[in-house]
């Protein structure tokens, strides 16, 4: 993440990839509100999730137009570990079932149906690139419109990753031999312990808000610093300028109260450039790295 403010005019690929996912994801809670879970949806996601990436082509945004497979940089097709339907009608009829399958099987449980759609999307692995990272995301949105989440905290990817391998064996099990139980078993096991993980990060969280704002009033403080404190598990990272905007004080008002901050610790000066100096609060982004 700070790498995401202090490489802002060159970001590497690396960073890039995060900021478009940020984006994706702010822009898929504003669809949500309007629209079901939808092709047009993942469609303007992916979209957003590839540009300026190399894996932005002439079908971005739409439905893959060419044929893809798994199975390992520089390989040819026929070493492919799986090869999802070709582009064209099959693909098109594919991504149309699972979206009326996905907003319509009330009578599933909304976590096995969550599990069961997750599977059909990257079977069908209906982009040219990012399947992964909307696949991931779609978990989240159908949790948000399923009335399981209220807000977007539930990051399955980071437990995910660490069993990249157990994760791809898992799909491919079920379209080889239908082993539907243990993928169920296996992505729930992974909901259950990313929630209780993410619980005790809110927690902590919320802990050291607290800790902070003590702090402040031990401080006798009287600057908008304990409304900067307040909000620092939310924006751990912030400049003077948008200190000033957003709490509608004048930049000399917003330099004292994040001069009090640093004083107290709770955040420190990253980046050299006057131009672009930029706070942090260590012991938040601490926290949100244990995800």
């Amino acid at each position: 993440m700070e790498a995401d403010y202090l490489d802002e005019k060159a970001p590497s690929a690396q960073v890039r990839e995060v900021r478009n996912y940020l984006d994706a994801a702010d822009r898929s809670l504003e669809l949500l509100k309007t629209r079901p879970v939808s092709r047009r949806l993942l469609e303007e996601l992916q979209l957003i999730l590839v540009k300026g990436t190399r894996g932005e082509a002439y079908d971005s945004g739409q439905i893959r137009q060419r044929q893809v497979f798994i199975g390992g940089s520089g390989r040819s097709v026929q070493d492919a570990r799986f090869v999802p339907p070709p582009p064209g009608e099959a693909l098109d009829e594919g991504v149309s079932s699972w979206e009326k399958w996905i907003n319509t099987a009330e009578r599933i449980h909304p976590l096995v149906r969550v599990a069961l759609g997750h599977y059909q999307f990257e079977t069908l692995h209906p982009f040219s690139d990012g399947n992964g990272r909307i696949g991931r995301l779609v978990v989240t949105l159908q949790l948000i419109d399923q009335g399981l989440l209220d807000y977007p905290v539930l990051n399955l990817a980071s437990w995910l990753e660490p069993r990249r391998d157990e994760y791809i064996d898992r799909l491919l099990a079920v379209s080889q031999r239908g082993a539907m139980d243990d993928w169920l078993a296996f992505f729930l096991r992974g909901v259950a312990e990313q929630a209780e993980t993410t619980t005790n990060t809110m927690k902590d969280l919320l802990a050291l808000r607290d800790s902070m704002l003590n702090q402040l009033r031990e401080a006798k403080d009287r600057s908008i610093a304990t409304r900067i404190a307040g909000d620092l598990i939310e924006t751990p990272i912030f400049d003077v300028a948008t200190v000033a905007r957003r709490y509608a004080v004048t930049h000399q008002a917003a330099s004292n109260a994040v001069r009090k901050l640093k004083e107290l610790n709770l955040v420190e000066q990253v980046g050299q450039s006057d131009y672009k100096r930029l706070y942090i609060s260590r012991h938040v982004m601490e926290i949100l790295n244990s995800l």
